[in-house]
Parts: C-alpha cells; structure tokens; sequence
C-alpha cells in the first residue's frame, strides 16, 4: 500500500503548471538528491528550496525543470510518499 501524503495542516500545497506539490514533504530530484522547503519564498511568492539543509536556497520551479522529476519522499525517511498530483487528478 502506497504511503498517504500529509494532512490536514501539515500539508503545504504549492501548484506549478499541472503539478501540485506539497512542501510539508521533502522532494527527491532526478539525480537523487533531497531537497527541503524551509518557509522562504521569493518576493514573488515562489517558495524556495535548500538542497540537503544548506543555506543556499533555489526556487521550486527551477529545482523541478531543470533537475526534475521531483518525488515527495515520507516524513520518517522511509522511501517515496505519493508522487506530486496534476491539476487533472492523474500523474
């Protein structure tokens, strides 16, 4: 059985496009490497994502094109939450 994503107020959804991420999870790039909304956004209101808890910060949409696809990984380290969800309800 898949794991569920977070919930109720742990969620933190963000859409890009057709993608709705949820930034409560850390997201896995397509290199493997783990990437972690901290609560800073830029001033357009992008949230900006640190790579393995360094200072230095890229914006979510730049992280998923260019080192995309981005995979929501479980709280609890433990392998892939359930994939980002497009605006249509399908991957």
């Amino acid at each position: 059985m898949a794991p569920e994503p977070a919930t109720g107020a742990q969620q933190r959804p963000f859409r890009i496009g057709e993608i709705l991420y949820d930034l409560a999870l850390p997201q896995r790039d397509g290199h493997g490497d783990v990437w972690y909304f901290q609560g800073h956004r830029a001033s357009d209101g992008m949230p900006l994502m640190s790579l393995d808890g360094r200072p230095e910060r890229c914006s979510l949409a730049n992280v998923a094109a260019y080192l995309g696809p981005l995979s929501p990984e479980r709280a609890d380290g433990e392998g892939p939450a359930v994939g980002p969800v497009s605006a249509a309800g399908t991957c």
